[in-house]
């Protein structure tokens, strides 16, 4: 169990960095030098409803290049969309990011 922990403590920590990674670069990267999650999440949230629901952050992974095999997907799920209700808000897509403090928004300082 121990061996499975860890593989998906990686597999997480290596999502959080691709999310930041593409904040701070590309079309997702602010003007301002600091590095704002919003456009990420925006390009999940395919129906503009300020939510991603499971549907498209498998599009969302698909779409943006990101290498997740479907149990992965499921995995990060699981841990993105903490109160269970099915949708990832905004908030839980930042806290699941900033989790391992692997980004800053540069207002938390």
């Amino acid at each position: 169990c121990r061996e499975e922990d860890t593989e998906t403590k990686r597999l997480l920590d290596r999502v959080r960095s691709e999310f930041v990674r593409l904040a701070r670069s590309g079309p997702y990267a602010s003007s301002s030098g600091v590095p704002s999650m919003r456009p990420v999440f925006q390009e999940f949230d395919r129906s503009h409803r300020g939510c991603i629901t499971r549907h498209e952050f498998k599009q969302g992974v698909q779409l943006l290049g990101l290498k997740l095999s479907q149990r992965e997907v499921e995995q990060v799920l699981q841990h993105l969309d903490a109160d269970g209700n099915g949708e990832i808000s905004y908030i839980e897509f930042e806290t699941f990011v900033d989790e391992r403090g692997s980004y800053d928004q540069g207002s938390k300082k």
